[in-house]
């Protein structure tokens, strides 16, 4: 942490704006140690349905919560199937669905910066709505950089999925050594702006079951689309994409396996912090905020001139500043849970231009991304998966939509959904 900036110009004005009062540890120390309890009595399945349904409950509450309305029309948008090869008639398309855009401009002083006005785009809803009902891990959100997507067939609008493509990690082992780029190529070159991590990679259902959906989004956030909009939006031409898979080593196959773009590169590293409930992250911003003020501005309002973050991994690094100000041992809020880290370089010399040791013109590109080659790469991989389904009779059209959250006990969403 730059403890310098408390004396910056950008802290001094947000602190001279905001009010802020002290508030007492022992409700959220008591939350959290609830939060920690829970987690320890539920296997890793059923403690992420349970931030599900308890993310469902506190949205219901909130005066900002969609219209009940709105949530069947975006369900009804939802591609369903009538026979196992109606997806040879998909038409994939990408659909830029922002609630917001950054704007360059030069402060009074000279300096850089992105100022960021509001989108109307209804799509933005959707993706919103879908984020929340059709995604099993909790709405997390992103700080700093994020282009969300929804992906639809082009004919009938239906929905297949949601994407979301946001500022890359800043260490990742495994994907640094396979690069062989280094703090100056990332940091001082801003080589990592020219990657990106998959943060929501989301395929409707029975789309991603019976479909291998997941396989078809994932191959999609490397089209020509999305390297087109990112460079459009941000100024920096797109050459990798990063992500982690869900269950790291627990599980003996993830959506990025099998496809040919997407390489992994192992496991990562290091000790990541439990991730309490929404609503208890949310008490934990509030009390950061109270009582930790120039904290709170750094993690979560602090900007470089381009309009990034000073921190990346910011909600990471907050937590566990938290954890350890609350006074809760490590060993109780770390976990050793690894996840598999997977990597897609958009260009054969994606990793000499991430070294900078060739210009942007150099670049040569290493497939067709174009949303129609990529689709057609995965229709035959569907296809095995329906032909495999239905010799085992296994076929499901059955979708998976939350929203029976909104009226079901813990125990009838264990039962409807484990």
């Amino acid at each position: 942490m730059n403890k310098d900036l408390i004396n910056s110009e950008q802290y001094l004005e947000w602190f001279s704006e905001i009010k802020y009062q002290k508030i007492e540890d022992e409700p959220i120390t008591t939350r959290i140690e609830d939060d920690l309890n829970n987690a320890k009595n539920m296997n890793q399945y059923e403690y992420t349905l349970w931030q599900k349904l308890e993310e469902i409950r506190r949205i219901s509450k909130s005066p900002n919560f969609f219209d009940i309305k709105k949530i069947k029309d975006v369900k009804k948008k939802i591609w369903m199937p009538k026979e196992p090869e109606d997806y040879l008639n998909l038409e994939p398309e990408l659909v830029l669905a922002q609630q917001e855009f950054p704007i360059p401009s030069v402060s009074i002083w000279g300096h850089e910066r992105f100022d960021f006005f509001s989108n109307p785009d209804p799509l933005s809803e959707d993706w919103e709505i879908m984020r929340y009902f059709v995604a099993t891990m909790p709405h997390g959100g992103n700080v700093g950089r994020s282009l969300r997507f929804i992906v639809r067939d082009r004919i009938s609008k239906k929905y297949l999925g949601i994407l979301c493509l946001a500022g890359d990690f800043l260490a990742i082992r495994a994907r640094d050594e396979s690069i062989g780029w280094n703090k100056e190529n990332k940091e001082d070159q801003s080589k990592l702006n020219n990657t990106a991590n998959g943060s929501v990679i989301i395929p409707t259902q029975p789309l991603g079951f019976s479909y291998l959906g997941g396989k078809l989004l994932s191959i999609l956030l490397a089209s020509d689309s999305v390297a087109r909009a990112w460079e459009q939006i941000y100024g920096d031409v797109l050459v990798g994409v990063s992500t982690t898979s869900l269950y790291g080593t627990t599980k003996t196959a993830t959506q990025y396996d099998g496809l040919k773009n997407w390489k992994n590169l192992g496991y990562t590293e290091g000790d990541t912090t439990f991730r309490p409930t929404v609503s208890t992250q949310l008490m934990m911003k509030e009390w950061m905020y109270n009582n930790h003020p120039f904290e709170f501005w750094y993690y979560y309002r602090a900007k470089r001139a381009n309009g990034q973050p000073y921190e990346r991994d910011s909600n990471e690094r907050a937590r566990r500043f938290c954890y350890e100000k609350l006074g809760f041992k490590k060993k109780d809020y770390v976990s050793k849970h690894t996840r598999g880290v997977y990597f897609c370089r958009l260009y054969k010399n994606t990793d000499e231009f991430l070294r900078n040791e060739i210009k942007k013109r150099k670049l040569v590109y290493k497939f067709d991304n174009s949303t129609e080659a990529l689709t057609e790469y995965w229709k035959k991989i569907a296809g095995k998966r329906v032909s495999s389904l239905e010799k085992n009779n296994r076929f499901s059209y059955e979708s998976t939509f939350y929203d029976e959250m909104l009226s079901l006990s813990w125990d009838q969403t264990k039962e409807r959904y484990l």
